[in-house]
């Protein structure tokens, strides 16, 4: 293990905090996930940055409704593409529910490729897929 396998990770981290998970991409670079209040349509969002080897931004994106709707984890599949996983209060389905867990998929470019939130009456919320 080098010295840029462990800094790059834990700068960001500390840099970029909120963001809750990072993944390797296939080119060698990272994707990290998490919230944000800067970048949003309603109160919090999805906020996910992409960023060479060595660190630098290639591409920042946010996804979100009119509510709060925060990630907490983010995993590549096998298209290239990633899957977001959070919760959400802009989409619920129960009439009483104050959050659902929300997955988002995208490609290796951002673009987003669906979102599919998943609940019941009441709140269900994921922080962590094995």
């Amino acid at each position: 293990m080098n010295i840029k396998t462990l800094c790059v990770p834990l700068l960001l981290f500390l840099v970029l905090w909120p963001l809750t998970a990072q993944q390797q991409t296939a080119d060698g670079g990272y994707i990290l996930a998490g919230s944000s209040t800067s970048y949003t349509h309603g109160d919090h969002d999805f906020l996910i940055y992409k960023l060479d080897g060595e660190g630098n931004k290639r591409w920042r994106k946010n996804y979100g409704g009119t509510d709060r709707d925060r990630g907490f984890y983010i995993c590549r599949v096998d298209d290239g593409g990633f899957l977001l996983f959070g919760e959400t209060e802009s989409y619920t389905s129960g009439e009483f529910s104050n959050s659902d867990f929300l997955v988002y998929q995208i490609d290796a470019d951002g673009a987003k490729t669906w979102r599919k939130n998943l609940g019941g009456e009441g709140d269900e919320r994921v922080f962590f897929i094995d």
